[in-house]
């Protein structure tokens, strides 16, 4: 085996002495005896991707992927004599059989070890390689006296980027018979106010160790299972006229006592949002100690009363602003027939030392993709777009129970059905309430009222590494 290598070094020798030698005759070939890889790459692939065909059957189709899989920048760890990728190619990618480039240091020649009990061979940047499984090619010093071993690892994604998984978590009874609650999450722990009999009950799960539901009951008045929002990592539950904060979801302090608020609306990293007992907007931006009136510019007429959600998101193109949004149905008795529900936005820029007014977005649109007036809304950012989900259609909206999410990647302006965010298989949406949040790891969570189900789900791609 030492022979036949060298044999073939050799040959690279001579080959880059005659090339000398033709070029000028005072040239001479130097013969090192180190070496490494400087530069690896991957120059074709083939990949399978499953579609559906026009008469419903599944399909596979090939594609040459020799551009995609060119872009991966693929790294060398010296050190540890490493090389790989860290965006890893997509599924379908057929990593069994793959061209690849490299580049040595002192005209290193590669040789890479055989998957079978046989003597390493000449890496041919023509002949495909398996790279199924890692492999080791070694770089011969131009002398060949000596030779570096690297491993190269080609990652590939095991899951559809944008297949959303759904997973059903063991049931809580104890929600079999809720009527309203809402949802958060503050740390590590779910957090569910729901409101049983007179009271609210507050549950707590772990959403990272699996753990049992810990329940504390009555902890506070019915009307606070609707009046929650989280701020940083910190939980507020507005309990009558009396705010309460925690860091936890067991152990609550009083904030502020006679308030004057009658619903809490939401909170992003700079403000909190409430609506007072005169139905006007309030704002804190102290974290809830004091509240002031903030400015609107539409007319009270259109402000949501009943079924309020909320949501934030950073608005990208700015940098520093934060798009607050909040939606629900206003007065049923004086507008029983409208078909849509309300949606109300402020932009908040730090740059600004006077922030926007709230408007209601939706107030002249013709409703061909206004958001459905539903009963017990529910709001929340995925993926950078506001998702929408709610009970059965109020007045002129006929829309069934908990049917399907709707998203807006407008910030509220408009709202259409989503391919991408899809109910869970199994899921019974004759339910008597539901809420819903999403945790730090992207999962989304559903806690089903009526039914004690418990829905955990995520886009594959949203719970990658790097």
């Amino acid at each position: 085996m030492r022979k036949y290598i060298s044999n073939i070094l050799l040959l690279f020798a001579t080959m880059m002495a005659v090339t000398s030698c033709l070029g000028d005759d005072e040239n001479e070939v130097i013969l090192y005896d180190d070496t490494a890889i400087t530069a690896f790459s991957l120059t074709g692939a083939d990949i399978y991707n499953h579609t559906i065909s026009s008469t419903g059957e599944d399909s596979v189709y090939k594609v040459n992927a020799a551009t995609s899989v060119s872009e991966i920048l693929f790294h060398i760890d010296q050190i540890k004599a490493e090389v790989f990728n860290t965006d890893s190619l997509p599924v379908g990618t057929d990593v069994s059989k793959m061209l690849c480039s490299l580049s040595t240091l002192n005209n290193g020649v590669p040789f890479i070890e055989s998957l079978e009990p046989e003597d390493p061979v000449y890496l041919s940047t023509t002949d495909s390689i398996d790279f199924s499984e890692p492999r080791v090619v070694r770089i011969y010093s131009s002398d060949g006296q000596r030779y570096r071993p690297y491993t190269i690892r080609v990652n590939l994604h095991k899951e559809v980027g944008d297949s959303f998984v759904w997973k059903a978590m063991p049931v809580n009874p104890d929600l079999a018979t809720v009527k309203k609650m809402r949802a958060a999450v503050v740390g590590q722990h779910l957090v569910v106010l729901a409101q049983q009999g007179n009271g609210t009950h507050v549950y707590r799960h772990n959403t990272t160790a699996g753990s049992q539901w810990e329940c504390k009951e009555n902890l506070f008045a019915a009307s606070a299972s609707e009046n929650i929002t989280v701020r940083h990592d910190s939980l507020f539950v507005l309990d009558g006229q009396t705010l309460w904060v925690s860091t936890d979801g067991e152990h609550f302090d009083e904030l502020l006592t006679n308030s004057g608020l009658s619903q809490l609306l939401g909170a992003n990293s700079k403000q909190m949002y409430a609506l007072n007992q005169l139905g006007s907007i309030m704002v804190s931006t102290d974290g809830g100690r004091s509240w002031n009136t903030d400015r609107v510019a539409s007319s009270a007429d259109v402000m949501p009363v009943t079924d309020i959600a909320y949501t934030s998101l950073p608005q990208g193109f700015t940098g520093n602003s934060e798009y607050s949004v909040f939606a629900g149905s206003r007065d049923s008795l004086n507008y029983p027939d409208d078909a849509y529900g309300k949606v109300w936005r402020k932009i908040v820029d730090a740059n600004n030392s006077q922030d926007d007014k709230w408007i209601c977005i939706n107030e002249d649109l013709d409703g061909r993709y206004s958001l459905p007036r539903l009963s017990n809304m529910q709001l929340f950012v995925y993926d950078g777009a506001m998702i929408a989900i709610g009970g059965k259609g109020i007045g002129g909206c006929d829309k069934e129970a908990y049917s399907q999410f709707y998203e807006s990647r407008d910030g509220g302006i408009t709202w259409k059905d989503t391919k991408r965010c899809v109910l869970p298989a199994g899921f019974d949406s004759t339910l008597t309430t539901l809420a819903v949040t999403v945790d730090t790891d992207n999962h989304i969570w559903m806690i089903c009222g009526g039914t004690g189900q418990v829905w955990r789900g995520r886009l594959n791609r949203l719970g990658w590494k790097q």
